[in-house]
């Protein structure tokens, strides 16, 4: 088992920790995860792990501190976790505001570093022709620096020396992606023109399409194309608009730098009620779009951005790009707090499905199943899986179907899928919940057995206490014998010790203890003979601590004692048999099926053990 407190350094991928469960039944070990943080952690056979790695820096913890706290739960079994996010010493880095530098126009350099106290102590540019050896600048000690006519044809870098909160004497560089270029006299700025989608708006516009859920970084379409005419090296990027990130500051859409080329930033929705269905948003600024001329309709999945290119002289232009993310079929979901374990219990009738501590049956609206496709149309629910054949939705509510009453004992857990469609035709899709069903132990009812139907003067009757819940304890026997018993008043014994309607047999006739017999074993004596016998068994089981009782009764008066008496004999005649159990087998669970054994005289047997592992069986 790990730890309950665990350290956790930021920006790891490593487990956060192993769990080990064991179940008493050896039932399959099922792990989930609740606790304010859970969303935030998976676990995998008993490995628990974030997500995505932690940022010290930009907690998101439910505490919105770096305490993450999360439940680990195995069958039933709960073990509560603290993570402690460790802030550590992150590497900084050093960007360049252009790509293409040119002689003349000034190169900035910025410094990146997630620590706090980040201070730059000092700066040098240095030039190379092949990027391996490098020459420092003089003077060139500060983050800006106009390239010089010594510097064309070169790579220029940028390093800085700074300290943060752990420390001082750090460093960092950026290198240009291109050698310095001659400062063009006369250049030509690039353009968007030739990518207008609409000549007839006096606006450069251009339309983008991508399907809802593309995973992160999918392109948006073809790269977003500007023209120059001078050949330059272009640089791309997108400018700050309403529509670029989401009330969180996620970035919805990223730009590659040389290409144009959109993508997908994060995951995007486009079925009324998700998070990303916004209207779009009007820019401020030039380029404009006009007040009539938004991008779409409220809830329509499309989103105004604008891309800005630049060559090395700095000239630029922009674009209005229009996304419009499209509809795609989507398979319905289950809510995510959708009930995986539900209970039911024995000896009920009818047997009523649950989940948690509440007591209504469960109903198909108890899972929750949404399809964004679908509108106000209704998921249709089934079962499935491997003990889907004792279930069935009745209406909407899931029911065992008729004539199958759960028993702890036989069998303490179903496995089923629970299975939501919606849709038709070719847009009929599926989701699959799997569930387990708990069958709840309950008290069951014990019983006595005794070893001889028709008891005999001077032969040892056995009686022995079983409950189905097993673990019998029994603390005390009672035995009893009855008044004399006849039919009607003719003063004939009753050859049976149970009421006869027909013959207007009453009740035993009233009950007395037999003095001194106190233990499991009674052997009647002459003042049975024609009585009945009964004995009382109190003992505790599995279910409870209070005292039970049970009772069995011989089902013929005791007989005077009889001369000869047939041995019962094993139904296996070479005297020996064998049975296998699971290992962790429940103390009182049956190991395959009874030894038997028979008697000619049709008395009933009591078994026993014996050898050497006796104490270990029952």
């Amino acid at each position: 088992m790990a730890d309950s407190s665990i350290p956790y350094a930021e920006n790891g991928t490593r487990p956060v920790g192993v769990f080990h469960a064991h179940d008493q039944d050896g039932d399959a070990i099922e792990w989930s995860l609740s606790g304010p943080d859970a969303g935030l952690f998976t676990i995998d056979g008993g490995v628990l792990a974030f997500r995505h790695p932690p940022n010290h820096e930009e907690p998101q913890s439910a505490a919105a501190g770096n305490l993450y706290r999360v439940t680990v739960e195995a069958n039933g079994g709960t073990h509560d976790v603290d993570v402690t996010v460790i802030d550590v010493d992150e590497a900084g880095t050093v960007s360049l505001d252009r790509p293409q530098p040119q002689v003349s126009r000034q190169l900035e350099a910025s410094l990146s570093d997630e620590d706090d106290g980040v201070s730059a102590r000092g700066w040098q540019w240095a030039r190379s022709e092949d990027r391996r050896t490098w020459t420092d600048i003089r003077g060139a000690a500060s983050r800006r620096r106009s390239p010089e006519p010594a510097d064309e044809g070169m790579y220029l870098r940028a390093s800085v020396t700074y300290s943060d909160k752990f420390g001082a004497g750090k460093t960092a560089s950026a290198v240009t992606s291109y050698r310095v270029e001659a400062r063009t006299l006369a250049n030509a700025a690039p353009s968007f023109a030739g990518a207008d989608d609409d000549d007839s708006t006096s606006y450069v516009e251009v339309g983008r399409t991508v399907a809802e859920n593309s995973a992160v970084g999918s392109p948006v379409g073809q790269a977003v194309p500007a023209i120059d005419a001078d050949s330059d090296i272009l640089f791309y990027e997108l400018l700050d608009t309403p529509d670029q990130e989401d009330n969180r500051g996620e970035a919805r859409f990223t730009i590659d730098s040389l290409s144009g080329r959109i993508r997908i930033g994060k995951v995007l929705g486009a079925d009324a009620g998700e998070p990303e269905d916004e209207d779009s948003t009007l820019l401020s600024g030039l380029p404009q779009l006009p007040s009539d001329e938004d991008a779409g309709d409220p809830g329509n999945g499309e989103y105004v951005l604008r891309v800005k290119v630049s060559d090395p002289s700095t000239a630029s232009a922009t674009v209005n790009v229009i996304v419009r993310v499209t509809d795609v079929n989507e398979a319905p979901e289950f809510a995510e707090d959708a009930p995986t374990l539900l209970r039911v219990r024995e000896n009920v009738d009818p047997p009523a499905i649950t989940f948690g501590n509440g007591d209504s049956p469960v109903a198909a609206d108890t899972f929750a199943a949404t399809d964004q496709d679908a509108g106000d149309a209704p998921v249709a629910y089934s079962v499935t899986g491997d003990d889907r054949e004792f279930f069935s939705f009745d209406g909407d509510i899931l029911r065992f179907i008729a004539g199958h009453e759960p028993d702890f004992e036989e069998k303490d857990s179903y496995s089923i899928t629970i299975m939501a469609r919606s849709g038709e035709g070719t847009r009929r899709l599926s989701a699959a919940l799997d569930v387990t069903v708990e069958v709840v132990d309950t008290e069951n009812l014990g019983e006595v057995i005794l070893s001889q139907r028709e008891p005999q003067e001077g032969t040892e009757v056995h009686a022995v206490a079983s409950d189905p819940d097993g673990g019998v304890r029994v603390r005390r026997w009672v035995w009893e014998r009855s008044a004399r018993i006849t039919v009607g008043g003719d003063g004939t014994p009753s050859a049976e010790c149970r009421d006869d309607p027909d013959t207007s047999l009453a009740v035993v006739g009233g009950w007395g203890p037999v003095e001194g017999a106190a233990s499991f074993a009674y052997t009647p004596v002459g003042a049975d003979v024609g009585r009945c016998l009964r004995a009382t068994a109190t003992y505790t089981d599995n279910i409870g601590d209070a005292d039970q009782q049970a009772t069995g009764v011989t089902e013929a008066p005791v007989q005077a004692s009889r001369s000869a008496n047939a041995a019962p004999q094993f139904v296996d005649p070479s005297g020996r048999t064998s049975r296998r159990a699971a290992e962790n087998t429940e103390a009182g669970r049956s190991i395959g099926s009874p030894v038997t054994a028979f008697d000619d005289d049709g008395d009933l047997l009591i078994y026993t053990l014996g050898g050497e592992d006796a104490a270990r069986f029952g």
